[in-house]
């Protein structure tokens, strides 16, 4: 028995196809892509804009540490020779710091300590951070790169957020 398909947003995207299988309901406008079809957000590059290469950076004591992190972050290229590549990316910031780098900290009308996105680490190590910038940047995957950044947002500050 032949069953149609959905191929696409139009209504012209039906086709018949062999087999049994019933055929996949038609898209509604705003409704999430199955997930094979949602953009992947990835990681291109880490930094703290002062230790190069921030990566195998040691600090002098990894329980006092406050530094700002930028991430660049984009969608990894699908087809033939692009895949699994970077086509562009956005910057992404981060504060990371440890409780007792945080105590370090001016404090603002006594109370504030950190008025931006903020991952606290008991002790700074580069790879529980990165562990942690992959998770979250793969928990961002959207059906358009505008839904990825409103997640992306969730976490990090954007480098557009205060563009008009």
């Amino acid at each position: 028995m032949a069953a149609l398909a959905w191929k696409g947003p139009s209504s012209a995207a039906w086709r018949w196809r062999g087999g049994c299988q019933a055929p996949e309901p038609p898209r509604v406008p705003g409704e999430a892509l199955p997930l094979e079809n949602a953009l992947k957000p990835a990681i291109h590059h880490v930094t703290d804009g002062t230790h190069h290469p921030f990566r195998t950076w040691v600090p002098d004591n990894p329980d006092e540490v406050v530094t700002h992190v930028a991430v660049s972050i984009g969608v990894k290229t699908q087809g033939k020779g692009a895949k699994g590549r970077l086509k562009s990316s956005d910057e992404f910031t981060i504060m990371v710091a440890t409780p007792a780098g945080l105590a370090t900290l001016e404090d603002t009308d006594g109370v504030i300590l950190a008025n931006r996105k903020l991952v606290v680490l008991r002790r700074y190590d580069y790879d529980l951070l990165w562990r942690w910038l992959e998770a979250t940047v793969a928990s961002c995957e959207a059906p358009t790169w505008e839904e990825c950044v409103r997640k992306l947002r969730e976490h990090f500050h954007w480098e557009f957020d205060y563009v008009k």
